[in-house]
């Protein structure tokens, strides 16, 4: 899955950087994605998790770039992805590789902000839906 959204965001012209290094921060994100207008580093998820340690890495997202970037397998996890988010307390933008290989939207489908998140926030990441 990782390597196909790869392929998707390149094939689309933009940079990528497989299982980037952030210095300083316990912070190991799937995927830097670079599209000109915007950069932002994503978490690849096959499926939802109900173990805490998806919730960690909400978190580190958080740390990391203050939200998560969440790219699911389906629309359905997608959605669970981010109603873990959501109940994590952290805000975010999410796609899912069923609608990204169709290549015929945008990139990212979805974005919401927590109930700590700003309202700035929250209209960076909805600028980012097309």
């Amino acid at each position: 899955m990782l390597l196909y959204t790869d392929r998707l965001a390149r094939e689309r012209g933009w940079q990528t950087v497989l299982t980037p290094r952030i210095e300083g921060i316990s912070f190991h994100p799937d995927l830097w994605i670079d599209s000109g207008s915007w950069s932002m580093y994503v978490e690849v998820e096959s499926r939802w998790r109900t173990e805490g340690k998806q919730w960690d890495k909400w978190h580190a997202a958080q740390r990391g770039q203050g939200f998560a970037a969440i790219i699911g397998r389906t629309d359905a996890v997608r959605d669970r992805l981010i109603q873990s988010c959501r109940s994590s307390g952290v805000s975010g933008i999410a796609a899912d590789l069923e609608t990204l290989r169709l290549r015929e939207s945008g990139w990212w489908r979805k974005a919401w902000i927590s109930a700590y998140g700003s309202v700035e926030m929250f209209e960076y990441l909805q600028s980012l839906i097309n």
